[in-house]
């Protein structure tokens, strides 16, 4: 079976348990996959695929070691050679287009010809060079023993490799992209595209069960007017929806309620509903999820990075003010009136910089110290994954944390994500890491696991 979301896999598998504990049924689950990860079930892989920064590191490699009448076609003027901030935004660059052109099952070669089939196209050189930066990227990953997964995908449909003795069931897969496409259409015989809709709209869906986009674009909604209520600003707008919740006098449970929100006005909208259902004891969930970056662990890593690059007493103020580190402060046996000591330093002497000699600030900043000395040095990115989870334990895990409880739930799964993304530095090979990036301070280290997990919720 495969869904759009991993919530979508969960949320099948729970309902298939519901119903078999309901019909006494024994329950022996199928395979439930997001669609993303059923490409790879249909073709025998050859190789481990590399990782997402295994990929740009390999683009950064690629575009180092090509002749620069190449790259100069693509990247007029290149990074500082010492600034691996710029030359990762780069890899993240070239190895997003990539994707974005594979998924439509099309190199840049292909790109590169496109003068042939449509007249005015002025850019083949640069498509040109970069299908030779492309060969270059796909040549370093040999070398290393990987292997790309977009391309991986294509020459699986090039070679006709896709097969499968299994029924595979597409539920709710409406927007599904040519490379997909392509290899569901290799095994179209095992394929059935559910989809839940009434027999009348049957036209505006395609045989895998994807919304035809013009079809939907001329449908007609019609609205009644005794629909529409008007409302000034977000909490007049929270209220308004408090009262028609109100008004369907609790005919249905809360998950089989839907608020939907504009993109534009969620950063207001979204916390005054959040607080009025809390206020009226509604049980809701905000379906976009909370950004990682928004989570204590990630803001402790923040805090962690300005102090290390800075030093100063206004990023030791920060850290120390971290709710996990002001309770690891007290475990410690520091003096609990330290940030009264450390107020009245700052209005006394406005300090530019941290004298972890005055005696205000002697206690905090020792035990600031100890904590992060297992971070001096500088050491490769693959291996800086240890010591970055130690720290992390040694803050967030002097407790046991309920994973059904909040906030204990938030911090657990932005641990784990943090975690995943330092194991997946782990996983980069050493070569590509030394030459690439070499040995890195901590304050490195924790701004590309940070940037690893910036856009998750």
């Amino acid at each position: 079976l495969a869904v759009p979301t991993s919530r979508a896999q969960r949320r099948l598998l729970e309902l298939l348990v519901v119903r078999a504990d309901a019909d006494r049924t024994p329950l022996c689950p199928p395979r439930i996959v997001t669609v993303g990860a059923l490409p790879e079930l249909l073709y025998p892989p050859q190789r481990p695929f590399a990782n997402d920064l295994t990929q740009r590191l390999a683009w950064i490699d690629a575009l180092r070691s090509s002749p620069s009448a190449v790259v100069e076609q693509v990247i007029p003027n290149l990074p500082a050679a010492d600034d691996l901030a710029a030359w990762l935004a780069l890899g993240a660059m070239l190895a997003r287009l990539h994707r974005e052109l594979a998924s439509e099952n099309i190199d840049f070669n292909a790109v590169a010809k496109a003068d042939e089939h449509y007249a005015g196209f002025r850019e083949s050189k640069r498509w040109a060079a970069l299908a030779q930066l492309q060969q270059r990227y796909l040549a370093v990953l040999d070398g290393l023993d990987l292997w790309d997964l977009q391309t991986a995908r294509h020459e699986a449909i090039a070679r006709d490799e896709c097969t499968t003795e299994h029924p595979i069931l597409l539920l709710g897969t409406v927007d599904l992209n040519r490379q997909q496409r392509l290899m569901l259409d290799k095994v179209a015989e095992h394929v059935t595209a559910l989809v839940f809709a009434p027999e009348n709209l049957a036209d505006r869906f395609d045989e895998y069960g994807c919304l035809v986009p013009e079809r939907w674009a001329e449908a007609h909604v019609d609205l009644d007017d005794a629909w529409l209520f008007e409302a000034d600003d977000p909490a007049a707008q929270a209220g308004v929806v408090g009262q028609w919740l109100a008004g369907l006098e609790r005919r249905y449970s809360a998950e089989q309620i839907t608020v939907g929100v504009p993109d534009r006005a969620a950063a207001d909208l979204v916390p005054q509903l959040e607080q009025l259902l809390t206020v009226c004891g509604v049980p809701a969930r905000y379906g976009v999820g909370m950004p990682v970056a928004q989570s204590s662990p990630y803001r402790f890593f923040a805090a962690v990075t300005e102090y290390l690059n800075d030093g100063s007493f206004f990023a030791l103020s920060a850290l120390a003010r971290h709710p996990a580190v002001t309770d690891w402060l007290a475990e410690q046996g520091v003096a609990n009136d330290w940030l009264d000591r450390l107020d009245a330093y700052q209005g006394k002497h406005l300090p530019a910089r941290l004298e972890t000699e005055n005696a205000e600030v002697a206690d905090v900043s020792s035990a600031v110290e100890r904590l992060l000395r297992p971070l001096a040095g500088k050491r490769s990115l693959d291996v800086w994954g240890t010591p970055l989870m130690e720290l992390l334990a040694a803050v967030f895990g002097r407790r046991q944390l309920d994973r059904r409880r909040e906030p204990d739930r938030s911090v657990l799964i932005a641990c784990e994500m943090i975690r995943d993304a330092a194991r997946e530095n782990a996983d980069i090979p050493r070569r590509l890491a030394d030459e690439v990036t070499g040995p890195m301070p901590a304050s490195e280290a924790i701004r590309i696991v940070l940037e690893q997990v910036d856009a998750a919720r």
